[in-house]
């Protein structure tokens, strides 16, 4: 099986299950067959919502724009066995945990009896801003998650971005540091080779579009 996840992203839709779902693929017979696994939109502690949005006439969907990475799911990944899939929810900013058993046995998407969540990972103590996971890995009976600082309130600047990675150790029930807080104001190439002055430098996150912001014009 192929596990995938629903994720919002801009001029783009999500499956037919929502912002919650996750699907597996089967290509056991030769022939893809997808099916959904669980809707963590109607189980768990919920992704959050988004305003329907419309593709009739053109957009800039500032709806999305001002939600990725805040709502719906980030990263999954599975656990050495297969029957387990821990999920990053961007929304609740926790790791829940997705039993696989009765779907693998069934075929048919499980309920709330099937989903769990790991304890609350460490506060950063963000500068100027929120944590927001995303990133997670398991190997060896350990939990990896990526969270940054997104310096997204007022005053916040680049200097406020940082990241860090947390492991949670699943024998002994705690979360520690796995990877030290880190900046991400250093500088990064150009985005367009035309105009060395364009550097794609990571800014301070926010959940407003504004046209003059942009470096449109080349």
């Amino acid at each position: 099986n192929l596990f995938s996840s629903a994720f919002l992203r801009r001029f783009a839709d999500f499956g037919p299950n929502g912002m919650g779902a996750i699907y597996a693929t089967n290509r056991s017979s030769g022939v893809s067959s997808t099916s959904l696994v669980v809707d963590l939109a109607q189980v768990g502690s919920g992704v959050g919502v988004i305003a329907p949005r419309s593709w009739v006439s053109p957009t800039r969907d500032v709806d999305a724009f001002e939600n990725i990475g805040e709502v719906g799911l980030g990263d999954i990944d599975l656990d050495t066995t297969h029957d387990l899939l821990y999920v990053v929810n961007l929304f609740a900013k926790s790791v829940q945990v997705v039993n696989l058993t009765s779907y693998l046995e069934t075929g048919t998407a499980v309920g709330s009896e099937s989903v769990s969540q790991l304890p609350a990972y460490p506060a950063p103590n963000c500068v100027n801003g929120q944590d927001r996971p995303f990133a997670l890995k398991f190997k060896t009976d350990k939990v990896y998650l990526g969270v940054i600082c997104d310096a997204s309130d007022a005053g916040g600047t680049s200097a406020d971005l940082n990241a860090r990675v947390y492991v949670y150790d699943l024998n002994l029930g705690v979360w520690s540091v796995a990877v030290a807080p880190f900046a991400l104001d250093y500088d990064r190439d150009p985005v367009y080779s035309g105009n060395p002055t364009f550097l794609a430098n990571f800014q301070p996150w926010t959940d407003s579009f504004v046209l003059s912001e942009w470096h449109l014009t080349y």
